[in-house]
Parts: C-alpha cells; structure tokens; sequence
C-alpha cells in the first residue's frame, strides 16, 4: 500500500518581497491563513539576493527552513557566487546554471 502525498506548492519570492526583511514572518503567517503545512512549501530565491547580503540572507534562509519550509536557490553562478559558496548553503535544492558548470571536467 502506498501513501498518497500532498502536493507541493513552489513560489518565486520577488527581489521587493525579500528586501521588505519580513519575509519569515510573511511566510509564517501565510501557512497559518492557508493551512498549508510547512514541508509542502518550496520558496524560490534567486543567488543574486542570497549574495547581495549574506549574513542577512543566511540568516533568513535558515529561519525558514527552521520551519520547515523547503528552500531552492535559482539560477546560482550567474555572476555573484563561487563554487565555494555552495558548501554554505543550508538549503534543498540549488539550481545551477549550464554555464557554471560547462568549464568543470570530470
């Protein structure tokens, strides 16, 4: 017998929305109004706002996923990161663009 699982709902925060700064509390309180429950969430970042301010972003990233929300970090190499910013990112899926990764060998 197999367990049916809720479907997932996956939403591109917009560069205003996360520089207002309430972007925990907004998400905190949009699950509550919805009934959604956290793990059914997937927020989509862009690199370029994770990079623009680091601490504050890592920060942030990490209260969400404290509650529980899943976090994906889009369009990461187009400019701002390094391939050493990938091990400090607590998040579920990073989405690497082609260009990134087109000068590694194996």
């Amino acid at each position: 017998m197999s367990r049916s699982t809720p479907a997932s709902k996956c939403w591109c925060v917009s560069t205003v929305q996360l520089s207002r700064g309430n972007l925990v509390g907004s998400v905190r309180s949009a699950l509550a109004a919805s009934g959604i429950a956290p793990e059914q969430l997937e927020l989509e970042i862009t690199e370029s706002f994770v990079m623009a301010d680091r601490e504050k972003s890592f920060k942030t990233l990490a209260e969400l996923k404290a509650l529980g929300v899943h976090l994906s970090i889009d369009d990461f190499g187009t400019g701002y990161s390094s391939r050493g910013y990938l091990r400090q990112l607590d998040v579920h899926t990073i989405k690497i663009v082609r260009s990134f990764v087109s000068d590694m060998t194996s």
